[in-house]
């Protein structure tokens, strides 16, 4: 299970690079996506960022999955 640790919104010319897709020392999640204003040519001006951590790991559940205890990270 991942926590959200902040969602943000970037011009292109201002994407951060480093902070979304260099190393952070652990599991983490990074969901990007169009935002800002839209443009027939060169599309959306800006991205928005969801960043997050890997905050717990838990067993598969249901008929078929192996029982086993929640591992907390």
């Amino acid at each position: 299970m991942y926590s959200v640790d902040a969602v943000k919104s970037y011009e292109k010319a201002d994407f951060p690079d480093q902070e979304v897709h260099g190393d952070r020392g652990r599991p983490e999640l990074r969901l990007i996506t169009c935002g800002g204003t839209r443009h027939r040519r060169p599309g959306y001006s800006g991205g928005v960022v969801v960043l997050a951590h890997l905050a717990e790991v838990r067993a598969p559940h249901g008929p078929d999955a192996p029982h086993g205890p929640v591992v907390p990270r």
